[in-house]
């Protein structure tokens, strides 16, 4: 079963009810902690270079490190 949210733009799905997605460079978070980490000055940081570290969700998805 495909995860229930969707971008309208890409083809990211994600199923976390705190999940969220960010328009501008289309990568999914956790949560807003971990989206508020790659966002910086009205930029798009990569992942990696905010910290953030792959999940073990179903979808793709960057997390902090000690989730």
């Amino acid at each position: 079963m495909k995860p229930p949210y969707h971008c309208g733009y890409c083809p990211a799905r994600w199923g976390g009810y705190g999940t969220c997605h960010c328009t501008y460079c289309h990568e999914t978070f956790t949560d807003l902690t971990a989206f508020d980490k790659h966002r910086k000055r009205y930029k798009c940081l990569k992942p990696e270079e905010a910290g953030l570290q792959r999940t073990n969700r179903n979808y793709s998805c960057w997390g902090l490190e000690d989730e």
